[in-house]
């Protein structure tokens, strides 16, 4: 007979295979075919699982006997010295000590009798946004005071019409590009009606200082209207401590920004000085008979315009949503018939 014991044993598995296929109808015969195919069904000792460098809670006797668990002492049987035993991890160097409490000295503004308001506006509130955006502010600007000269490339166009009809070129004509180095003169409007707009006006001055210089840029101030007609009621000044004097055209060609509501405000205080369409009529036209060409800067929209004088000046409207296409377009309907060159 061949040697069972050195025979793979029989698995659980294979012992249920044999178990369905013959259908024991007794324990006897299950345990006849358990001792036939070798198995035991006695239960194992248990193993203690190897948890690494971890060791059971429990010790364990000598004997392989485990002791009868021991209850944990009461709170109140629990000796003294237990509570202030710090505990230590077998192997480690790290000790618990109690820290004190840290404590932070009062701010200074805890000391003073004033109440703390962080909400408070004072000198250093932060300024309003700009009506114009910032990124479109320079381009709004650029469309809104370059003029046109002759540039260095040759007008081909020009030079084939005229010999196309038979005219001879008596003159190099050349591409008219726009340019800024005719500056500005820009005239504010300094009266109540306008205080709402004080600080955009303040941005726009200091955008136009970035974009022309303090040498190419003539700012002045005036109430209602810088009338040229009417010396005593009218004016223009660049300090308000000074008396205005007469309103003088800058040179030719060089654009005129006027920052006013225009007459569309009501009146307030001052309803004796408050300006009329026909001042504001008039003025553009000495203005335009000056070979300047006037751009009327006012906070309403287009709805509110007065049309006949945007007949005689430009108007632009000063709001974030204004783009400079939108300014050039304005610009190019009422340039078209006094285009005017240095």
């Amino acid at each position: 007979m061949p040697d069972r014991s050195r025979d793979v044993p029989v698995s659980l598995g294979d012992l249920l295979l044999v178990e369905a296929d013959l259908r024991p109808a007794d324990e006897e015969a299950r345990a006849a075919i358990d001792a036939l195919l070798g198995f035991s069904r006695t239960p194992a000792a248990p193993l203690t699982a190897s948890l690494g460098p971890w060791q059971a809670n429990e010790p364990q006797s000598p004997g392989g006997v485990q002791p009868p668990p021991q209850r944990a002492p009461s709170s109140a049987q629990a000796p003294e010295t237990s509570r202030q035993t710090t505990p230590r991890l077998n192997g480690s160097r790290t000790e618990v000590r109690f820290v004190r409490r840290i404590g932070f000295d009062a701010p200074d503004w805890a000391g003073k009798a004033e109440p703390f308001q962080p909400a408070a506006g004072s000198d250093t509130s932060l300024p309003p946004p700009p009506l114009f955006a910032a990124s479109h502010a320079r381009a709004i600007l650029t469309a809104m005071f370059a003029t046109f000269h002759d540039g260095p490339d040759f007008d081909v166009d020009r030079m084939v019409s005229q010999l196309a009809r038979g005219r001879r070129v008596e003159a190099i004509p050349y591409a008219q590009v726009p340019t800024l180095r005719g500056g500005a003169q820009v005239l504010i409007d300094v009266a109540e009606t306008m205080d709402p707009y004080r600080d955009d006006i303040t941005q726009l001055l200091a955008d136009l200082d970035r974009l022309f210089g303090r040498a190419h840029l003539e700012v002045l101030q005036f109430r209602h209207c810088p009338s040229a007609r009417d010396d005593r009621r009218r004016g223009v000044f660049d300090d308000p401590r000074r008396r205005p004097m007469r309103w003088r055209p800058p040179a030719p060609g060089v654009p005129v920004l006027i920052i006013s509501d225009f007459a569309l405000s009501p009146a307030v205080n001052d309803e004796l000085d408050y300006a009329t369409a026909g001042e504001w009529h008039e003025f553009a036209a000495d203005v335009v008979a000056a070979h300047c060409h006037p751009v009327g800067l006012l906070p309403y929209p287009p709805s509110r315009w007065p049309m006949a004088l945007g007949r005689v000046m430009s108007f632009v409207h000063w709001s974030e949503r204004t783009t400079a296409r939108q300014v050039m377009r304005a610009l190019r309907e009422t340039r078209l018939a006094t285009r005017l060159t240095r």
